[in-house]
């Protein structure tokens, strides 16, 4: 492969490593359409590169979100066992779709990410009345945690309650099938749902889903691997940026403040989706 070709491989996962793990998204929906539209790389070998990426990503920048103590680990250990089912599900269906049906579906998932997480937050109070399990305060009503992390611009303590796990996990599954059928780490999804839903704050949201994300890649790695779609002159400098960029952006993640975190994130999705619809469009 032309040195040129690997150099915009590199820069595209240093990229979307930066922006993944800032935002707690893994990086592939920013790779697999650049892979895709700008160096006219197959799908498939796009999607099984974007696996190793994610994988990387997700390594690296869960060294750092560790340090700080900002993962829910017991909500990643539960969500994990979820999303591996879905992650199998999705990359063997992901296999069998064209380039048109999949970025359709792509696009039209992100755009209904972006809608959820511009929505404001209902703010509710905080009942702490509870007991301490594995460093995480339990609720005395079935399935709602209390936990907390300490925020790195105000460096308060945060608490907060982690509810409608059950549907949470559901809507996991989704995310696992998602990650598979596309090439995406799955933050993407379970990030709003972690914040929406289970109603867990932005940041120890997307740390939570920087851990969960290694989860969907390594499944989906080894379903693609097994269908000869793993080139090496892709997935090596993939993973090369996508580890560096993961260290910077999980670094510049603890600096922002959550608001503006959320609203880089509907507004980079948007238009990403936006632009996936056109070139979809105009490739019919």
């Amino acid at each position: 492969m032309d040195s040129s070709v690997i150099i915009v491989e590199f820069i595209i996962a240093l990229v979307a490593g930066i922006l993944g793990s800032l935002l707690g998204v893994g990086g592939g929906f920013i790779m697999v359409p650049a892979m895709t539209i700008i160096l006219d790389i197959p799908i498939h070998y796009a999607i099984a590169a974007s696996f190793v990426g994610i994988l990387m990503n997700s390594t690296s920048a869960s060294i750092i979100y560790l340090r700080n103590k900002m993962p829910n680990i017991r909500i990643a250990n539960i969500m994990q066992i979820v999303v591996i089912i879905g992650a199998f599900a999705g990359a063997s269906l992901s296999i069998s779709l064209d380039k048109t049906t999949l970025s359709l579906i792509y696009s039209c998932a992100l755009i209904f990410t972006a809608l959820i997480m511009y929505r404001k937050d209902a703010k509710k109070e905080i009942d702490l009345n509870g007991y301490f399990v594995n460093g995480s305060r339990v609720y005395k009503e079935k399935f709602i945690i209390i936990s907390s992390y300490i925020e790195q611009v105000s460096k308060k303590k945060i608490t907060y309650k982690i509810q409608n796990i059950k549907l949470g996990l559901i809507f996991t599954f989704i995310v696992g099938i998602y990650s598979g059928l596309f090439g995406v780490g799955g933050g993407i999804l379970s990030v709003p749902i972690m914040n929406k839903i289970m109603k867990m704050p932005i940041k120890p949201a997307i740390a939570t889903s920087s851990i969960i994300m290694g989860t969907t890649a390594i499944v989906g790695l080894l379903v693609f691997a097994a269908k000869g779609n793993l080139l090496n002159s892709i997935a090596i400098p993939i993973g090369i940026g996508m580890f560096f960029g993961a260290q910077i952006g999980s670094r510049v993640n603890q600096k922002i403040d959550p608001t503006r975190l959320k609203n880089i994130f509907v507004l980079l999705i948007m238009f990403i989706a936006i632009q996936m619809i056109i070139n979809t469009v105009s490739g019919i």
